[in-house]
C-alpha cells in the first residue's frame, strides 16, 4: 500500500480515508506532493467531528503549502455545519457518485487509495469502478480503530 510510480507526467491522486485510515493515506499523498511537482491530490477525509480529525493540522500545513495542488474534503458525521450537505454524513459510494461532477472529476483520478472500515472501502471502490476507474488504479487497505489493519 505504497504510491504506485508515476511515469513523469502529472496525475491525480485521490486520498479517501476515515478516521485512523487516515495514517498511511497521508503518508501517500505527502509523497505524492513532494515526489511530483506537478501532480494534485484530493483528500476526502470522513470523522465525526472536525476535531475527531487525526493529522489535521498537519492536512492543514500540507495545503497550504501546496495550495494549488492540494483539495481537502472532510466529511462528518455527526451533525457539524459544513459548507455543503455533500460533505455531511458517511463516506459512502452515493456520495462519492455525489461528489463525482461537483468537487472531484472521477476521469481524471490516475491512483485512487482508499483506507478505512471494510464497508466503507467496499462501497467507495465498487463507486470508483463505476465511475471508470480500473482495478489496477484502485488500492486499498482495510484498517480498523481497535483491531489493527486486516485483510
Amino acid at each position: 500500500f505504497v504510491l504506485a510510480p508515476g511515469d513523469g507526467t502529472p496525475r491525480v491522486i485521490l486520498g479517501i480515508a476515515a478516521g485512523i485510515g487516515i495514517t498511511p493515506v497521508i503518508g501517500i499523498l505527502r509523497n505524492a506532493l513532494l515526489a511530483e511537482a506537478a501532480s494534485r491530490v484530493i483528500l476526502i477525509y470522513g470523522n465525526r467531528t472536525i476535531d475527531d480529525a487525526l493529522f489535521r493540522e498537519e492536512l492543514e500545513a500540507l495545503k497550504d503549502r501546496h495550495i494549488q495542488r492540494m483539495t481537502v474534503l472532510h466529511v462528518l458525521s455527526r451533525g457539524e455545519d459544513t459548507d455543503s450537505p455533500l460533505l455531511e454524513g458517511r463516506i459512502d459510494g452515493d456520495k462519492l457518485r455525489a461528489l463525482s461532477g461537483r468537487m472531484l472529476m472521477a476521469e481524471e483520478i490516475s491512483q485512487a487509495y482508499l483506507c478505512g472500515p471494510g464497508s466503507m472501502i467496499k462501497d467507495t471502490r465498487d463507486a470508483l469502478f463505476g465511475l471508470g476507474l480500473s482495478r489496477d488504479r484502485v488500492h486499498h487497505e482495510f484498517f480498523a480503530a481497535g483491531g489493527g489493519a486486516y485483510r
